[in-house]
This record gives C-alpha cells, structure tokens and sequence, in this order.
C-alpha cells in the first residue's frame, strides 16, 4: 500500500496568510490573491507531514487581486 504525505503551503505576507494551491521553483500559485505592492518582502512556508520549513522571499513584481499566479526571488 502506496503513502501520501500531507502538504500545506502558505505566504506570510503583510499580515495576511495565503494558502497556496502549488509552489515550484521561483513560483507559486496561490488560492487567493490579495493585492500586494512591488518588492515585498514575504515568508514562504512549506510544511510536508507537519515538519515546517520556512524562507524569505522578495515578491518582485507584488500579487495582484485577480491574478493567483505569483513569482518571487529567494533573498536567503
């Protein structure tokens, strides 16, 4: 019998967490997009089977409202 683990991910970002629908490399698309200024610095949190890891990211071109997709720079 095959195992699933349990992925969750989310941006910390002024204030507001916003769940993630999927992350990849420089990217992530989000559940639901709030507006957010250019060159906003974020947390991007990632936590496979409860353990958690965390990074700093720098949302380059911001979020806008209607558009989930998002691209980001790491700065650690």
């Amino acid at each position: 019998m095959g195992y699933s683990s349990r992925i969750r991910g989310w941006l910390v970002v002024d204030g507001h967490e916003l769940p993630l629908a999927q992350v990849g490399p420089g990217f992530c698309i989000l559940r639901q997009a709030i507006d957010i200024a250019p060159s906003t610095e974020a947390q991007l949190i990632i936590e496979v089977d409860g353990d958690q890891r965390d990074q700093t990211i720098l949302l380059h071109a911001g979020i806008a409202a209607g558009s989930p997709a998002v691209t980001f720079h790491t700065t650690q």
